[in-house]
């Protein structure tokens, strides 16, 4: 998927979903970002929210 600015540039859209763009480039072949990319944005993303959760529970917890 490309865009063109009114100068006439084009730019790529970055994917909503890391995921889905996985899932395109898997069955379709036309994924916007390479698939290295794409896992570790997900595997960020998974990291981070685990981490997150590992606090609210030492947080919030009750014993």
């Amino acid at each position: 998927m490309s865009t063109y600015r009114p100068d006439g540039h084009q730019l790529k859209k970055m994917p909503g979903l890391y995921g889905v763009d996985i899932l395109h480039g898997t069955f379709h072949g036309n994924h916007l970002m390479p698939f290295a990319v794409d896992f570790t944005a997900l595997s960020f993303f998974c990291v981070i929210l685990f981490l997150i959760s590992l606090y609210n529970i030492g947080k919030r917890w009750i014993l």
